[in-house]
């Protein structure tokens, strides 16, 4: 009787390994791809929150300054503020085309809007900027700032 001396692994010793390794790789690009969109997502809300800021601060400016334009019949229903070329600023339609109310690098901006309502004398402004997020879905923020004019 011949015995065999056994150096080496079987064919299913190194496919079991494989597959432990795989299953391992696979977790850790699962978890790292989770932790990525979630930073993503965490810095797009930051952009838009500053371009929100940024909106009610130019609000606060021209209700300060040129509260009279707020009152005007012309002022859009919906508008946001934009540089006007000139080194100022406008009040722009929402609905102009091409939008002039689209900000910011992601794929098709972030997208702001103002509403004004005057309930019991005071103005609310409703600044929302909204966008489609890293994770597919469309998200926004919200400020509200009451003013008299």
């Amino acid at each position: 009787m011949m015995i065999l001396n056994k150096n080496g692994d079987t064919i299913l010793e190194v496919l079991l390994a494989i597959v432990v390794v795989s299953a391992a790789l696979g977790g850790a690009f699962a978890t790292m791809d989770r932790g990525t969109k979630g930073t993503r997502a965490s810095h797009e809300r930051a952009e838009a929150l500053k371009i929100t800021e940024t909106q009610v601060e130019l609000l606060k400016y021209n209700i300060k300054n040129n509260g009279s334009a707020l009152k005007a019949p012309s002022l859009p229903a919906i508008f946001c503020i934009a540089e006007n070329g000139a080194g100022g600023f406008d009040f722009k339609s929402t609905t102009d085309t091409p939008s002039q109310c689209s900000f910011g690098v992601i794929p098709n901006g972030y997208n702001v809007e103002i509403n004004k309502s005057a309930p019991s004398g005071d103005v609310l402004f409703t600044v929302t900027t909204s966008w489609e997020s890293v994770q597919g879905n469309n998200d926004r923020v919200v400020i509200k700032y009451k003013a008299s004019l």
